[in-house]
């Protein structure tokens, strides 16, 4: 039971990894939002939408984990 909770943490972690990743991806078109030649274009509205989407996702995954954590807290302590 244990092993599977520990697993079932596994998912939210992975996507809070790519969210990671999404918001650096973003982080770095921005920043070279002018650098010549550049494509495509930098839509910088477009940005903050993926930016404003992926916090909320980080953030709904960060719940998740906890709740899992109280869940097995509880768990272990009605084990012991």
């Amino acid at each position: 039971m244990i092993s599977t909770s520990f697993s079932a943490m596994q998912s939210p972690l992975s996507a809070m990894q790519t969210d990671a990743q999404k918001i650096n991806e973003s982080g770095h078109r921005v920043a070279n939002i002018n650098t010549p030649n550049m494509t495509p274009p930098v839509d910088l509205a477009e940005e903050r939408v993926i930016q404003i989407e992926t916090e909320k996702d980080f953030a709904a995954n960060a719940e998740v984990i906890k709740t899992q954590d109280k869940m097995l807290g509880e768990l272990i302590d009605l084990v012991t």
